[in-house]
């Protein structure tokens, strides 16, 4: 049996929107970074019934892409907030890796792949590949706006799609708990970039 690897990220790197800037070099900044990490499809957009086992699929290869994507904004990363949230990304992740394991156990579930778990790691590469090529204070930016969008989208899929459609009272509860998560990390990336501006 495939195991579950956390909800805590469930639908991390979805995709990269960029901020709007003010003057031109940062407009065009923020545009190569959305359009070379913008998502093709959202779990939202999923088709029909998601299942308990693509569920846990979904949330294994969005939680092992954010814990990824942290460990790349720990080294890149330049600003002391940008490098403590990408620990905290990996922390909160791995803990959930931990549980969705137990959960998945208890709840007799194998991860099934999916067209969704598919795109979500071919963006994920995509924003990789974009991230890997910035430096400094214009990777902290770009890892961050990245982090607030992708939180967001993850809040709407729980309310919107995967917490609905889960079936099992265990995957249930792990997607119940981690939506406060979701939500907390929401709210420091976006203090972050706040003060990244």
């Amino acid at each position: 049996m495939k195991s579950f690897y956390g909800a805590a990220a469930v639908l991390a790197v979805i995709g990269m929107a960029g901020c709007a800037q003010t003057d031109e070099t940062d407009q065009e900044a923020g545009a190569d970074t959305a359009a070379a990490t913008a998502p093709a499809t959202t779990p939202a957009q999923t088709t029909g019934a998601v299942s308990d086992g693509q569920i846990l699929h979904i949330a294994k290869t969005a939680n092992d892409a954010d814990i990824e994507g942290g460990n790349l904004a720990k080294t890149k990363g330049q600003n002391e907030d940008v490098k403590a949230f990408a620990n905290l990304m990996i922390s909160d992740h791995t803990a959930a890796n931990q549980a969705g394991m137990q959960a998945a156990q208890a709840g007799g579930i194998s991860a099934q792949d999916n067209p969704t778990s598919q795109q979500l790691m071919a963006d994920h590469q995509a924003a990789t590949q974009r991230l890997q090529s910035l430096s400094g204070a214009e990777f902290d930016k770009a890892y961050i706006a990245h982090e607030v969008d992708v939180h967001q989208k993850v809040l709407n899929a729980l309310d919107q799609t995967l917490l609905p459609s889960a079936q099992n009272p265990e995957l249930k509860n792990v997607l119940a708990q981690v939506r406060a998560t979701v939500e907390a990390h929401l709210t420091r990336a976006r203090d972050i970039q706040g003060k990244l501006r």
